[in-house]
């Protein structure tokens, strides 16, 4: 009894984050499995094309971003090619969902939505302001990893790249 007055904040946040979460990145799923009858299967569901997603605001806008600092470098796709001086070769750089940032950016809204819920119970322009800031300062972040990434691969190979992208 006396741990839950003392942290009552703390867990109303973390049961309506765990919510907002479930609703966000894990029913969709279970409801196309339902309705497809594919229950028991592996099956990602999304709600956009994820390959034209990721072209649009991460593959393409990196590439113009490189080109723009003189870099020979590319996009088709989820694809970008560059060139890789360490080896002598044009390498090309598969951008998958998971490296969008999608992920990162609905953790984020959960987090300040689950926040503003609980401590302030209210949603105002503060926090749409914040909620746009914070996704617009993610999304250029991811834009600048990817792209020093790129620039990784183009100075010291591809395996550099890879090193990188893991650590």
């Amino acid at each position: 009894q006396h741990f839950h007055k003392g942290y009552s904040n703390e867990i109303s946040f973390f049961l309506v984050f765990i919510i907002i979460l479930f609703i966000s990145m894990t029913l969709p799923t279970q409801i196309y499995k339902i309705l497809s009858g594919s229950i028991g299967e592996t099956v990602r569901f999304s709600f956009f094309n994820s390959d034209l997603v990721v072209y649009t605001f991460l593959s393409k806008p990196v590439s113009v971003i490189l080109q723009l600092l003189g870099y020979n470098v590319f996009s088709n796709g989820s694809i970008i090619t560059f060139e890789d001086l360490e080896a002598g070769l044009t390498r090309e750089l598969y951008v998958a969902k998971s490296c969008s940032g999608i992920e990162s950016i609905q953790i984020f809204v959960a987090g300040l939505l689950s926040y503003c819920w609980v401590f302030y119970r209210k949603f105002n322009n503060e926090v749409i302001i914040l909620l746009l800031a914070g996704v617009f300062i993610s999304y250029l972040a991811n834009l600048i990893r990817m792209s020093f990434l790129v620039l990784i691969g183009h100075y010291y190979g591809i395996s550099t790249l890879e090193w990188a992208h893991e650590t």
